[in-house]
This record gives structure tokens, C-alpha cells and sequence, in this order.
């Protein structure tokens, strides 16, 4: 068994045949759009800028998901009728003869005391990435385990967080697509919002179809 921290991209491409999309319908689709922000939302968001302008450099990971990423997500509200938003949980499969398991950060999903269904996961990383470390295979390993659970019943959602740059991620079956970043302490911020809010307006709209 190889645990999701111990997986690299080229090594899951090599092992499940994944191929890199870089026109994906389905990202395109998710990263382009625009959704009226409130007043409020944006005095929020603007804060939550300025202080990754002041103080960025200096947060480790425990600060930076506490500053930042759980503020944005007080602000979208990642849960509703029997899904929510789970922290730290271990999810583990066999996929092609391979078993996958390991530990996400944040992961929603249908469940109430334990993810049942996942849909989106956000994985937050140190912003000096370490040579042996790699985010982007990281989280895509946890992708295809929860599509595995899911029965590849619908595309799995992700992004991953490497000091102040977002990247979105989208995987069906075999394929996978990464967006550029978005940079939280500038303007990327606001369409950081609006990615993260239709990504509560897909699993809605998910979940209305499996009950």
C-alpha cells in the first residue's frame, strides 16, 4: 500500500494511465464563471487580501489554513442537507489491483459523522515546497480514491494550496485537468470566491440527483 503523501504526478499517470487535459471542458467550465458578490463578502475578502499582503511570508501551514483558508470557507459555507465539510479524515480503496489510502486536510462529502460520498477535497501546503514533496500528486491520489468510492459516478473536484496560489483540479476517469494560479493576495481572490461557490452549486445540485 502507498499512502496518497508518497505518490508523484508521473508516478499515478505511469500506474492508471491518466492522462493531462490542459482544455477540459469540464475546468473551463467551472473556473469561468461569474457570480454577483455581496458588499459584505467583498469588505471580507478584501481583509482577508491585506493580510496575506502584511503577513504571508511569515505563516506556517496551521496559520495560513486558520487566516485564510477557513476564512474563505466561513464565507461559502461548504454544507448543507446531509453533506458537510470534514477535516483530517483517512479515505482508502483499491484501484486497479492498487490499494490508495491516506489522509485529506479538507475534504466535503455526504456524510454526517464520517465522509460518505466525497466530492471536493482542498489539500494546503508550506509555501517552499520540499524537492520530495508533490502537492499536485498528493491530491490527485485522494481524487482517485474518492472516485473509486463514488463509483466514477460524476467528475471529482479539488484544489491545492501552496502559500498564497490556488490551483484548481478536475478528474473523470482517466483524465485530469489543472488550472493556472490564482493568486489570493491580489484581486484572484474574488474569482477564488466565485470557483469555490460554484463548487457548492455543483454538489448541491449532485446530491438532489443521487437522493
Amino acid at each position: 500500500m502507498k499512502t496518497f503523501e508518497k505518490w508523484e504526478t508521473e508516478d499515478l499517470i505511469v500506474s492508471f494511465n491518466l492522462v493531462e487535459n490542459p482544455k477540459s471542458a469540464i475546468l473551463k467550465s467551472w473556473i469561468d464563471v461569474k457570480i454577483p458578490i455581496s458588499d459584505t463578502v467583498k469588505i471580507e475578502l478584501d481583509e482577508i487580501k491585506e493580510e496575506l499582503q502584511d503577513s504571508s511570508e511569515f505563516y506556517n501551514e496551521e496559520e495560513l489554513k486558520l487566516f485564510v483558508i477557513s476564512r474563505l470557507l466561513n464565507l461559502i459555507k461548504l454544507k448543507g442537507h446531509n453533506y458537510r465539510t470534514f477535516a483530517e479524515r483517512t479515505i482508502n480503496a483499491k484501484i486497479e489491483g492498487i490499494d490508495m489510502r491516506g489522509r485529506v486536510e479538507l475534504i466535503v462529502a455526504m456524510g454526517i459523522q464520517k465522509p460518505r460520498i466525497p466530492f471536493f477535497f482542498i489539500h494546503e501546503y508550506k509555501p517552499e515546497i520540499k524537492q520530495n514533496n508533490d502537492p499536485r500528486g498528493q491530491l490527485l491520489a485522494a481524487m482517485l480514491t474518492a472516485q473509486e468510492l463514488n463509483n466514477h459516478q460524476f467528475p471529482i473536484l479539488g484544489c491545492y494550496v501552496i502559500g498564497k496560489n490556488w490551483r484548481f483540479v478536475t478528474l473523470e476517469n482517466k483524465e485530469f485537468s489543472v488550472s493556472k494560479a490564482y493568486e489570493s493576495s491580489r484581486d484572484d481572490i474574488f474569482h477564488i470566491y466565485m470557483i469555490l461557490m460554484e463548487a457548492k452549486e455543483r454538489i448541491t445540485k449532485l446530491i438532489k440527483e443521487i437522493q
